[in-house]
């Protein structure tokens, strides 16, 4: 009865055990903090940058956008979409529960970061 009962013991331990290690890393997973801390580092790069030139071309139009072109208008609209969706990428980038589809948020991260510098240097070649 005692090896019965130490056999069913070390069953329970061995299983617990077993349930506590750790699964290894999906390939789509970030591989660590220091991957998701670059991609927002660069998110907020761009971030910085285009809340920098919206309020310079801000500045240029007016408080009021009554010395605003259609040009200016359709930019500043334009800069302002941009600068949401990258706000809307900082956070799913630092959201925990987005490592199960790593691979389309760095992706989508990307692109997002991509378009914030293409019209930060559209605003710049127009200037």
């Amino acid at each position: 009865m005692k090896n019965l009962l130490a056999t069913v013991a070390l069953a329970f331990l061995a299983i617990g055990a077993q349930a506590q290690q750790q699964a290894p890393l999906d390939s789509k997973q970030p591989n660590s903090t220091a991957e998701v801390a670059s991609i927002s580092a660069g998110l907020k790069e761009a971030y910085g940058t285009l809340s920098r030139e919206l309020a310079h071309l801000g500045r240029e139009i007016g408080p009021d956008a009554t010395k605003a072109t259609a040009e200016q208008t359709a930019l500043k609209a334009r800069m302002e979409q941009v600068l949401l969706q990258v706000e809307g990428m900082l956070t799913t980038v630092n959201d925990p529960s987005a490592a199960s589809q790593w691979t389309e948020v760095t992706a989508k991260a990307e692109m997002v970061r991509k378009n914030a510098s293409a019209i930060v240097e559209e605003r710049k070649a127009k200037r």
